[in-house]
């Protein structure tokens, strides 16, 4: 499964021509990415049916700033058709559980993403115990570590041992072609690209040949 982000329609429309599975809406590329906007949505929707899952982050970092006003967000996203939410945040160096569910008390029939907030815990794997008990999750975006894929190499294959997490798992931050044997040896069947696909540079469009050549490297 290869998830694309996309910033608009044509973004969403190469990434599909190019075989993308999904793609991850974002509104803004910047502080490494913020809320999607319903309009957004509105005009993917005029052009392409391919699963959207939103990002939902209102600052940089993972604490929010308007936990109100992310609810809000989270509600109007889903009655605009997305697929899912992507969510996550991290308080005193655990995952916050206690956000998430003000965010998402208005939409517990929407499946969710949690995004890098699992790479920035104190306990990677304390972490992926309280994802576990959250059953609106059905992709878990992770590099393993913050700082990427080649640092949280081990941490990602530990914890892929467990089934259930290798499920879950989306692979993103920092990866590269070279990494996806290893990680598929691992049972892990989840990828995740941005700047890859776009010559490494978000100022960039979406190039159809590059989404091919990983599309093909994960099948």
């Amino acid at each position: 499964m290869l998830e694309v982000i996309a910033l608009n329609a044509e973004d969403t429309l190469a990434a599909a021509r190019g075989g993308a599975d999904r793609i991850e809406l974002v509104g803004t590329m910047d502080q490494d990415g913020l809320s999607a906007t319903v309009k957004q949505v509105q005009h993917i929707r005029e052009v392409s049916d391919i699963p959207i899952r939103a990002m939902l982050r209102d600052r940089d970092g993972f604490t929010p700033k308007n936990v109100s006003e992310l609810a809000s967000g989270a509600r109007d996203l889903v009655d605009a058709g997305v697929e899912a939410l992507v969510v996550g945040w991290v308080r005193e160096g655990e995952f916050d559980t206690h956000t998430l569910a003000e965010v998402l008390h208005d939409v517990p029939e929407c499946e969710i993403t949690i995004h890098r907030a699992i790479d920035n815990v104190a306990d990677y794997g304390a972490g992926w115990k309280k994802i576990l008990q959250l059953p609106q999750v059905t992709s878990v975006l992770t590099a393993g570590s913050a700082t990427g894929v080649d640092t949280g190499m081990e941490n990602l294959l530990t914890q892929a041992v467990d089934p259930r997490i290798a499920d879950l798992m989306m692979i993103g931050g920092g990866l590269r072609l070279e990494h996806i044997d290893r990680l598929k040896a691992a049972g892990i069947r989840k990828f995740h690209v941005g700047s890859p696909v776009r010559g490494g540079n978000f100022a960039q469009p979406i190039d159809v040949r590059l989404v091919e050549q990983w599309a093909s490297a994960i099948s």
